[in-house]
């Protein structure tokens, strides 16, 4: 049997990921509530400057995502990268934000998703609701 890209032939002949192999974290899309807790998310009833702060496995510091003025944002930038066995054996930390002038607010608290093979396999994952986010969809590409 031929295994697909992002997999490997293991020694007891099955199709499987490469604990060694980097991966990319991408959160690509998100739906956010209408409102903040019943409040307009921006003083000019605008809809949220979403951003998306995390930190892969393995690293030392957070990235983020760019701030896009949406209640369905998108991001093509802004990832983070980690080996697939740490990707499945500790959290991908993140946290969505609203950005405003003098202080942020919090769309989520701070989250913590461990990704599974399949999650790896599938090339994205859709986390579900939390706080203010409706959900997420997180793309995932192994990386030459």
């Amino acid at each position: 049997m031929a295994c697909s890209s992002a997999q490997v032939c293991k020694t007891d002949q099955a199709c499987g990921v490469d604990p060694n192999s980097v991966w990319r974290v991408q959160p690509v899309s998100a739906q956010i509530a209408s409102s903040n807790n019943g409040t307009s998310w921006d003083g000019d009833g605008s809809a949220p400057d979403v951003f998306v702060l995390m930190q892969c496995p393995g690293s030392s510091y957070s990235v983020s995502t760019s701030e896009v003025e949406s209640y369905n944002p998108t991001w093509s930038s802004g990832g983070c990268t980690a080996k697939a066995g740490q990707l499945m054996a500790e959290p991908w930390v993140f946290q969505l934000w609203d950005s405003d002038l003098t202080s942020d607010d919090t769309i989520t608290g701070a989250l913590g998703f461990r990704f599974t093979e399949e999650h790896l396999i599938a090339g994205k994952v859709t986390i579900g609701a939390s706080g203010g986010m409706t959900a997420m969809t997180v793309q995932l590409q192994k990386q030459p």
